[in-house]
């Protein structure tokens, strides 16, 4: 059996086994996912999360997110082995990663709405549009990769933490992301998303279809202090625990806009280089959205913007 053929088997048997678990009823299919989490310090050794600061670690993610996109079929194997979006380059996006000596070995983004308005948009324009006249300030998280080797020790937790600590930072109010139906089940368990609307579209860009959540962080620790706040086995994950209560020393993230300001230009720089390699990322926009990009490209630092 070829790696290719193995490594889709092994994603079919991984699809079947969420959609078992997600038949079952709703306090007993959180306990299994829940249960499944690894998340110990332990686990995650000399790994250290950070927003990516540095042309290479930017370089690295996105050609991590490719490898990991093509491994399940999300998109085609051709042209530059990177992944680059116009979302991506915008410079008020956060790009986080972590890192073992180095070497980038996992990575999430949190893209702040901006002219351009959000990834989400393009499948589900109504429904953000509305949400974004209630819900005030709102963020898509996504793009999430981590490389083979590197699963199941809890570093999609520790980047998630992290993106909640900068959300918070920057007074998002409400996130909202898309993923494959079948995860919907563990971002219910583990992040308590709910769902943005029960549409199922097929997502521009990526082979697939795709469900929008959302999570208001406005009430977001409060709700995990009553679904969580009940004492769970010590076997068992606990998102409160976890994301409010345990201090990792594995994260760094800053804890200023003034400290965000300098990561949001080295985002910048990087993001010029990456559209050399894939020009077609900005060459297929409409008139409407390169002149957003354009302009969030010239936009002041994050710092000022929040002033």
């Amino acid at each position: 059996m070829t790696a290719i053929r193995f490594r889709a088997l092994r994603r079919q048997l991984k699809v079947m086994s969420l959609r078992a678990i997600a038949s079952l009823p709703r306090p007993l299919r959180d306990a299994v996912i829940l249960s499944s989490i690894k998340a110990e310090e332990e686990s995650l050794g000399e790994t250290v999360v950070k927003i990516a600061e540095t042309d290479s670690e930017h370089l690295q993610a996105s050609a991590l997110l490719f490898e990991a996109y093509a491994d399940d079929a999300l998109v085609e194997q051709r042209g530059v082995p990177v992944r680059v979006t116009p979302f991506l380059m915008v410079p008020s996006t956060v790009r986080f990663v972590a890192l073992v000596r180095g070497e980038v070995v996992a990575t999430l983004s949190l893209v702040q709405d901006s002219g351009l308005g959000l990834p989400l948009e393009r499948a589900f324009g109504p429904q953000i549009q509305s949400l974004r006249a209630s819900a005030g300030r709102l963020a898509e998280v996504g793009a999430l990769a981590v490389k083979r080797g590197h699963r199941g020790h809890g570093l999609t937790m520790l980047l998630y933490k992290a993106m909640w600590q900068v959300s918070e930072l920057l007074g998002v109010h409400e996130l909202v992301a898309a993923v494959r139906p079948d995860l919907e089940v563990f971002y219910a368990a583990a992040l308590r998303f709910t769902r943005l609307t029960d549409t199922l579209v097929r997502y521009p860009g990526i082979n697939g279809d795709a469900v929008a959540l959302r999570l208001n962080l406005l009430t977001a620790r409060q709700r995990f202090r009553e679904v969580f706040g009940a004492s769970l086995e010590a076997r068992r994950f606990n998102p409160l625990r976890f994301f409010l209560q345990t201090t990792h020393s594995n994260l760094q993230v800053p804890r200023s806009l003034g400290a965000l300001a300098p990561l949001q230009r080295a985002h910048q720089s990087a993001a010029l280089r990456l559209a050399w390699l894939r020009p077609e990322a900005v060459l297929s926009l409409a008139p409407r959205e390169f002149e957003a990009l354009g302009e969030a490209l010239r936009a002041r630092p994050l710092l000022e913007q929040h002033r």
